[in-house]
């Protein structure tokens, strides 16, 4: 089974101070590999910096076979537009939401109104 992942999630997954953290390892279990929009690469480098974390993770995230990265497409950002984004978090938000519908694939997000969106 593949999902996109959010970055909230892969977030939580990493960081173990995180309180969705265990939460996050057992979600993340449940899938044979995970889709990284690279816009959630970028929102992930963000917050290591934010964070103090190693970098070095996310090189061990980018070779790990379970892990596919997939480039956000023009289709991603039109989408994203047309929603009317409110902050810049939306937009991305939009941006991930739009790949896993452009993939048909499962989005996991703690993201309640995403997930929403998603199944509309």
């Amino acid at each position: 089974m593949k999902a996109v992942v959010d970055t909230n999630v892969v977030f939580a997954y990493l960081y173990d101070k995180d309180p969705f953290h265990n939460k996050a390892v057992k979600i993340i279990e449940k899938y044979k590999r995970l889709i990284l929009p690279s816009i959630v690469v970028f929102e992930l480098i963000y917050l290591f910096y934010k964070y103090n974390i190693e970098l070095n993770i996310i090189k061990y995230i980018l070779y790990s076979d379970e892990i596919e990265l997939v480039e956000n497409t023009k289709e991603d950002i039109y989408y994203a537009l047309d929603k009317n984004p409110r902050s810049y978090d939306d937009f991305n938000d939009y941006i991930i939401l739009n790949t896993a519908k452009r993939l048909k694939v499962d989005l996991i997000t703690f993201d309640e109104e995403l997930k929403e969106l998603f199944y509309d």
